[in-house]
């Protein structure tokens, strides 16, 4: 039998999940800055996520928005962690990671991309309400 899902002549292209670090992910869900990587461990995931490399870092809030439900939907256990106040440094941060995958029993979680059209969606109305602000601001 041949499964017609592989026949398909569609041209979209499904991007497979990829490892990332816990602190990398909880970053997102947790929203605090506790990966490894710090910045660039963020930008890694979200530019994943949303399937656009060099993604601008003023559309982070917005993927971070989108991303967090989609992960927590596949990573339910991950809701419940939250970065208590003592996590104020890069050291203090990777502390309390460690703890986390310790108590968790894994390091890094396979995640999938955002559904294309959901990114599409929230871009465009990024670059619409963006475009209004510059014509509002300018009188034109």
């Amino acid at each position: 039998m041949i499964n017609e899902d592989a026949t398909s002549n569609s041209s979209e292209v499904i991007v497979p999940s990829r490892e990332f670090d816990l602190g990398d992910v909880v970053s997102i869900t947790a929203n605090a800055l506790v990966s490894s990587r710090g910045m660039a461990g963020l930008k890694d995931l979200l530019e994943y996520l949303v399937d656009r490399p060099d993604l601008p870092k003023q559309m982070f809030p917005m993927a971070m928005r989108l991303s967090r439900p989609w992960i927590l939907q596949r990573h339910g256990q991950l809701a419940d962690l939250e970065v208590p106040d003592w996590v104020n440094s890069h050291a203090y941060a990777n502390r309390w990671v460690m703890q986390q995958k310790t108590r968790l029993g894994y390091t890094t979680l396979h995640i999938d991309p955002l559904p294309p059209e959901l990114w599409e969606r929230a871009e465009a109305k990024f670059f619409a309400e963006y475009r209004g602000r510059i014509i509002y601001e300018n009188g034109n």
